[in-house]
């Protein structure tokens, strides 16, 4: 009644032939499954890279998923607490804060400070968001930041040749007296005049003479990241505050000279509070300003350009081309 052959279990070629039906059905069973899960891991790595390849082209550039050229040497945020100031990080061997806060608060990566490189960046950006960006080519190849920044090598020194790449957002606000994107030409380290000193500037803002002769024939007109009034940044001294209280982060383009700062005690305007305070002088010679941004250094051995404004930045940026 069940349909079956009652003699086909006493046949052994009987017995085989289901048994290697059931084993063929098992296997192709199997085989389907596989076929579908690789159909719909397909079908996850195609939608994976639309997504990237959505991203790409918002950044405006191909990413290499095996190159990354672009490396965060500082970040410096003006109002966090600590003065990134011209005697603080730059030709010490120590880092700056965590990588956890890296674009968050003042940061020096030292083993990225120790990398030989070709290019430099310079981000303003907006929590982690790229608002504008300068791209300089250094005239010395394969050179480490530690050694760009070391006095004894390069002061007062153009360590970038044929200007920048600048990329802005349209968007982007306080751009007219902004150090770094209010003014052209090519990157000065290690300006030092008198007892001041900046760390970065560019050849197109006002370049302070080497010596204040203290009758006006001198000034302060020097502004950019990494300020101080009062230090030694001179290749034969040991750089060194020689008061607190007029060192500052990140001054913006203004016109203060030292005979005006001498008799009518005009104010420099710094972005955000990280600058010097004290009792020393019967003023204190700067203005809390606007704080523009954050203001990152990423440095490269082999790219020329950087994702332009909306790139999410990170400690690596992958190459462009």
């Amino acid at each position: 009644s069940s349909g079956i052959n009652a003699e086909w279990p006493l046949r052994p070629g009987g017995v085989l032939a289901v048994a290697s039906l059931v084993t063929s059905f098992v296997a192709l069973s199997k085989l389907s499954q596989v076929e579908n899960n690789s159909r719909e891991r397909t079908a996850e790595l195609e939608a994976a890279n639309d997504q990237l390849e959505a991203v790409v082209t918002r950044l405006g550039c191909r990413i290499s998923p095996l190159t990354y050229s672009w490396y965060l040497a500082m970040n410096m945020n003006p109002d966090d607490g600590h003065i990134m100031d011209y005697t603080t990080g730059w030709s010490s061997t120590e880092g700056i804060g965590t990588e956890r806060e890296a674009l968050a608060r003042d940061y020096k990566d030292q083993s990225v400070w120790e990398k030989p490189v070709d290019s430099i960046a310079i981000v303003r950006h907006q929590n982690g968001t790229v608002d504008a960006v300068k791209v300089f080519k250094f005239t010395d190849k394969g050179i480490p930041l530690s050694e760009r920044f070391n006095t004894t090598k390069y002061y007062r020194a153009t360590v970038t040749s044929g200007g920048s790449v600048d990329q802005i957002a349209e968007d982007a606000e306080n751009m007219g007296d902004d150090p770094v994107f209010a003014v052209s030409g090519d990157l000065v380290f290690n300006w030092g005049y008198g007892l001041c000193g900046t760390r970065i500037a560019l050849t197109g803002s006002s370049l302070s003479k080497d010596v204040d002769t203290g009758d006006g024939g001198g000034d302060r007109n020097t502004h950019g990241l990494g300020n101080h009034f009062s230090c030694t940044p001179t290749p034969d001294a040991e750089i060194e505050s020689q008061t607190d209280t007029l060192k500052h982060e990140i001054s913006n383009i203004q016109d203060c000279s030292f005979a005006a700062w001498q008799k009518d005690k005009c104010e420099t305007v710094v972005q955000g509070g990280d600058h010097g305070t004290g009792s020393k002088y019967e003023f204190v010679p700067f203005r809390n300003g606007t704080v523009y941004g954050n203001y990152a250094l990423y440095v490269s051995r082999d790219a020329t350009l950087f994702p332009g404004p909306g790139t999410q930045l990170g400690l690596v940026i992958g190459q462009c081309d």
